[in-house]
C-alpha cells in the first residue's frame, strides 16, 4: 500500500486536539434549579474533575477520533499496487581486457565506468527494475569485479547486450570505453569512459615451422601513446632466450614488424614472445603472445603398408607432418588426417580421406558396386575445388571405379564421364572425402598430380584440425586435441611426456590494444530518466472518506 498524497497525514495532528477539547470542556446539558443558591449543588454534581473525566470511557470520543483518523487517511489516498509505476533500465558493461587500464589517479577504466553509473543509481527511486548485462560471458545479474582477459568488437558487445535485453528497457547505458561507430537503438545511452593511453603490445603474431624445428616468426608491435616508447621483443623457448631484439614505436599507432628464425625443440614446443614494458601501460594482456609447434597427426589405416603414404607424410615430402601407421579400427586422434584404405572407418578425424572404401555409405555418400569404364582406362576430369588445385589429372586412367551416389551435404571431385568417382563432404565438424578406386591398381601414385592431390588434402586438414606449423591461439578459441586444453580463460595448458606446462595466450586484438579514449568521452550522456511506466491499483481513498462520513453522522445525532 500507498500514500499518494502522504502530507495530509499531518492532519492526524487534530486527534490530540480533539482530545484536550473533550478534556477540558464542560458538557452543554440543561438543568433547571429552583434558587440560583442551588446552582453551586449542580455544578459540583455535573461537572468532573479533568482526571476523572479521563479515567471516565466515552464513546462519543472514540467516534471523533475514528472520524478524523478516516478523514484523514481518505484524503492522503491509499491505494494498494497490483502493478507499481516503474522504471526500466538496462545497462550495457564493456568487460573487455582495455577496460583493465589504468588512468590517471591509479584507477581503472572499469572502476571509473561503475562510478559513472552515480548519477543513474541517484535518480532510481523504489520500485525502478534494472536489467543488466555485463558483457559477452556474464548474464543476468552475475557480477565480476573486474574484467576478463578477452576481445570484444564495440557492435558486438552493443549487439549482444541488446538482443538479451530485447524491448523491455526504456533506456539502455552503455559503458565503454571504446563506443561502436554506429548505434541505431535510440534508446542507447553511451557513457564512454578513457583517458589517454600509455599502451604499447602486439597486435599480430604467426609463424612457420618445419618438421626439424625450424621456424620463422612474425610479430607485430603497436604504440597507441602520444610519445614514442623503447621496447625490447624477447623470443623465449622454456627458460632459454632464442633472441632479442631493441625497438622504437612511433607514436599515435605507429606499428613495427619483425621476424625472428628460431628452432624449436619437440619436447619442449611452446615458444613465447614478449614485449618487455618501461613502467606499466596499464594492459598487460597484450604484452605476451604464445605458441605451440603441433605438427598434424597423419593415420593410416589398412590391411597392408603403403610406401607411398610413409614416403609423403613420413619424409621430406611434406614438412610439418608425423605419419603413424596404426591397426584397422584403432583409435584415432581427433585432429589428425585419417587415411582409411579398402575399408569405411566407424571414427573419423578432423579430416578423413577413404580411398578404394567397399560397397556402403559414409556422410550421406553412397558407394556403388565395382564397375568397369567405358571405355576402358577411361580419363579422369577434376571440378573446381581447393583439393584439386593446380594439379591435372588427364593423365589419370581409370580402369576400375566405384561411382559414388552424393547427398545434400557432398559434392563432386572427380569424375568419370558422367560417373562421380571421388566426392567430399562434411559431418559434424569433420571433413570426409572418397576416393572410389584404387591409386596403385590405377598408377596413381607414380603421377604428378598424386603428390599436388595430397599436398591440397594437408593443406585442408591443418585447417580443420587447428594444426601444423606453429599453432597459436586467441583467448576464448577452441582448442582441438588432447594434448593441449583449456584451462581458464587465456592460460593454455600443453602435456608433452607427461610433463605439463601452462602458458598465457594474447588477445591478438588491434582494437582492444588501442585503448586510446573516445572522442565521446568529452561529451557525456544526459543522465536524465525516462518518466515511469503508468501503474494499476486500487484506491482505498473513497471507502476511507466515505466511513468517516457515516461514523460523524452518527456522532452528531447521538451528540445532540
Amino acid at each position: 500500500m500507498q500514500f499518494i498524497h502522504p502530507w495530509m497525514l499531518l492532519g492526524l495532528a487534530l486527534i490530540p486536539v480533539a482530545v484536550l477539547l473533550h478534556v477540558f470542556r464542560a458538557p452543554g446539558r440543561r438543568h433547571e434549579v429552583s434558587s440560583l443558591a442551588l446552582w453551586r449543588d449542580v455544578l459540583r454534581r455535573t461537572v468532573p474533575e479533568s482526571t476523572e473525566k479521563l479515567r471516565r470511557f466515552d464513546w462519543l470520543l472514540l467516534l471523533e477520533i475514528l472520524v478524523i483518523a478516516l478523514l484523514v487517511l481518505g484524503l492522503a489516498w491509499p491505494v494498494v499496487w497490483t502493478v507499481r509505476p516503474h522504471r526500466v533500465m538496462g545497462v550495457i558493461y564493456d568487460i573487455s581486457a582495455s577496460m583493465k587500464t589504468v588512468d590517471s589517479g591509479e584507477k581503472t577504466r572499469f572502476q571509473k565506468a561503475e562510478r559513472a553509473m552515480k548519477p543513474v543509481d541517484a535518480q532510481a527511486e523504489i520500485g525502478d527494475e534494472d536489467i543488466i548485462y555485463w558483457g559477452p560471458q556474464a548474464s543476468g545479474r552475475e557480477e565480476t569485479s573486474e574484467p576478463a582477459d578477452i576481445a570484444v568488437e564495440p557492435e558486438r558487445l552493443l549487439v549482444d547486450g541488446l538482443a538479451r535485453m530485447g524491448t523491455t528497457p526504456q533506456v539502455i547505458f552503455l559503458i565503454t570505453d571504446k563506443p561502436p561507430a554506429k548505434i541505431d537503438d535510440p534508446r542507447v545511452r553511451i557513457i564512454a569512459v578513457g583517458e589517454s593511453s600509455k599502451n604499447a603490445g602486439i597486435i599480430t603474431f604467426s609463424g612457420e615451422c618445419k618438421s626439424d624445428g625450424s621456424c620463422e616468426l612474425f610479430v607485430r608491435a603497436a604504440n597507441y601513446a602520444g610519445a614514442e616508447q623503447a621496447r625490447r621483443l624477447v623470443v623465449t623457448n622454456a627458460s632459454k632466450t632464442l633472441a632479442s631484439e631493441e625497438v622504437k614505436l612511433s607514436p599515435n599507432g605507429g606499428a613495427l614488424d619483425r621476424v625472428f628464425k628460431v628452432r624449436l625443440d619437440k619436447s619442449d614446443p611452446v615458444v613465447r614472445v614478449r614485449l618487455e614494458p618501461v613502467g606499466r601501460d596499464g594492459l598487460s594482456a597484450d604484452d605476451e603472445v604464445a605458441g605451440v609447434f603441433k605438427p598434424l597427426s597423419v593415420v593410416v589405416e589398412g590391411k597392408t603398408s603403403s610406401p607411398a603414404y610413409a614416403r609423403l607424410f613420413g619424409g621430406p615430402v611434406f614438412e610439418g607432418t608425423a605419419y603413424l601407421e596404426a591397426p584397422e579400427g584403432a583409435g584415432v586422434p581427433l585432429d589428425s588426417l585419417l587415411i582409411a584404405e579398402g575399408f569405411i572407418p566407424q571414427s573419423l578425424g578432423a579430416m578423413t580421406v577413404v580411398v578404394n572404401p567397399p560397397e556402403g555409405e559414409i556422410a550421406g555418400i553412397s558407394i556403388g558396386k565395382e564397375l568397369p569404364s567405358d571405355p576402358p582406362a577411361q580419363s579422369v576430369t577434376a571440378e573446381a575445388d581447393p583439393l584439386t588445385k593446380d594439379a591435372n589429372f588427364s593423365d589419370l586412367k581409370l580402369g576400375r571405379y566405384r561411382p559414388l551416389t552424393l547427398g545434400e551435404s557432398a559434392h563432386a571431385v572427380l569424375r568419370v564421364g558422367n560417373a562421380t568417382v571421388a566426392a567430399v563432404a562434411d559431418l559434424a565438424g569433420s571433413k570426409v572425402i572418397v576416393l572410389g578406386f584404387d591409386p596403385a591398381q590405377a598408377g596413381w601414385t607414380l603421377k604428378p598430380s598424386f603428390v599436388v592431390f595430397w599436398a591440397n588434402v594437408l593443406a585442408e586438414a591443418k585447417k580443420a584440425a587447428g594444426a601444423g606449423g606453429l599453432v597459436f591461439y586467441r583467448t576464448g578459441d577452441v582448442v582441438k586435441g588432447s594434448d593441449i586444453r583449456t584451462d581458464k580463460v587465456g592460460v593454455r595448458e600443453i602435456d608433452r611426456n607427461g610433463r605439463k606446462e601452462f602458458f598465457a595466450v594474447n588477445l591478438l586484438s588491434e582494437i582492444e590494444s588501442d585503448n586510446r579514449p573516445s572522442p565521446l568521452v568529452a561529451h557525456p550522456p544526459s543522465f536524465d530518466l525516462p518518466a515511469p511506466l503508468e501503474g494499476k491499483s486500487i484506491p482505498l481513498g473513497p471507502w476511507l472518506c466515505l466511513a468517516a462520513i457515516v461514523l460523524a453522522g452518527a456522532w452528531w445525532y447521538f451528540r445532540r
